[in-house]
């Protein structure tokens, strides 16, 4: 059986990135499977660590309340999952910050 890795939230959801969607707001999206996004699973262990540190870093500089980790699955089950779930995908959690400018 093929391994992989996925990035989760203390929800149990799969999420990529944390990003500045606007001037000031911030978007965290996570999803409950990983649908057709297959760049939401890793191949390797250290890629996923890689994607933790950069969501870590993320949620300090925009105040995010967030816990994040590394799950290993199996491929074909995040398959499996992706193909029987039938309800919205998508969590979308949007926060206003204030972002302070270097002069």
């Amino acid at each position: 059986m093929k391994k992989v890795w996925v990035v989760k939230d203390g929800q149990g959801n799969i999420v990529s990135s944390i990003r500045l969607i606007e001037k000031a707001v911030v978007a965290y999206i996570s999803y409950h499977t990983i649908e057709d996004r297959v760049y939401m699973m890793y191949v390797t262990e250290d890629r996923a660590s890689q994607v933790l540190d950069q969501l870590n870093q993320a949620k300090a500089l925009y105040g995010f309340n967030l816990e994040f980790h590394i799950e290993e699955a199996e491929y074909q089950e995040l398959i499996t999952q992706s193909l029987a779930f039938t309800g919205e995908n998508m969590v979308l959690v949007e926060k206003r910050v204030e972002l302070v400018c270097a002069s």
